[in-house]
């Protein structure tokens, strides 16, 4: 079982998975942040591979935004998707990360931290077999796409272009 920085109010993403019973397979490999690692440490293929952003509203809450990996998230689309105006979202800092227990290259859309919203953009519907952060760079989660989305209660929308 993968671990990540974990704080007392967080579950890992392998334990949210395990708590609900839902199938998945994880693996450690070398710290990776960008396609370009990716390509190269894991050879996976890009149709297989999820990216999820993290974005904060303002002051208040954080937003986790699930797209395949080659897809540009739409701020605009991304924000009506989540009821604000697009002025109040802004990426994610290293500090938003923490709060959510989780490293850069390794962001996960299974997330237990009260009040963070996630948005899965509607391509991932028609996928079947996804790769996802796991909360730490130097692993990977391997799971159906519906069971993910199932997860975290995630919410559908059209924000990528």
């Amino acid at each position: 079982m993968i671990s990540v920085m974990n704080h007392s109010f967080a579950l890992t993403p392998g334990e949210i998975l395990s708590a609900k019973s839902i199938p998945f397979s994880a693996f450690e490999h070398v710290p990776i942040r960008t396609l370009d690692d990716i390509e190269r440490e894991l050879a996976l293929p890009p149709e297989l591979l999820l990216k999820t952003m993290a974005f904060r509203v303002a002051d208040s809450h954080l937003v986790l935004a699930a797209l395949p990996i080659l897809s540009r998230v739409h701020y605009g689309r991304l924000a009506r998707s989540v009821n604000v105006s697009r002025s109040l979202l802004r990426q994610a800092e290293e500090a938003d990360l923490q709060e959510l227990g989780m490293e850069p290259g390794g962001v996960s859309p299974l997330t237990r931290l009260p009040g963070v919203v996630v948005v899965f953009d509607s391509a991932v519907q028609r996928m079947d077999t996804v790769y996802c952060g796991s909360g730490r760079a130097d692993a990977t989660i391997k799971i159906k796409a519906g069971d993910l989305a199932a997860a975290v209660d995630a919410r559908f929308a059209e924000i990528a272009h």
